[in-house]
């Protein structure tokens, strides 16, 4: 029994993973696609093969990244907006099984959280209002 749910965990994980991939390489495609418009333009000729590169400076980089990201729309690398139970626990320094007990007994010790089938997310941007919410002054 316990195997079964390392196992379905591993596998539960293995999927968020391939998730995040599937995510970055489209991700990449749009910033190659960006990349290769910018070189276009600075060159006013096609984007050559990877092979007839010469070394450039990291300055040089630094900037056709930066233009190529803004022509995306994002000038920052993407965030995730929701964490998992174990990246929460991680975060606030308790147990998953802590965040479980809380899930069920609807504890208002617990954060907010989002159930998509079986897989149970949690906001950022609640997690960090809930905890806003939990801090004490120091009281004398």
């Amino acid at each position: 029994m316990r195997k079964s749910g390392a196992f379905e965990s591993l596998r539960r994980e293995l999927v968020e993973l391939q998730e995040d991939l599937v995510r970055v390489a489209r991700r990449l495609e749009g910033v190659r696609r960006a990349a290769a418009e910018v070189a276009t333009e600075l060159d006013s000729s096609p984007v050559p093969s990877a092979a007839s590169f010469s070394p450039v400076s990291d300055e040089t980089v630094e900037r056709v990244v930066k233009t190529a990201l803004a022509r995306v729309g994002q000038t920052q690398s993407p965030q995730k907006a929701y964490l998992n139970t174990r990246e929460v626990a991680e975060l606030v320094g308790v147990s998953p099984r802590l965040l479980d007990k809380w899930r069920r007994t609807a504890s208002p010790d617990g954060p907010p959280f989002l159930r998509l089938g079986r897989r149970v997310l949690y906001p950022i941007a609640e997690l960090d209002k809930h905890f806003s919410r939990k801090l004490v002054r120091a009281t004398r």
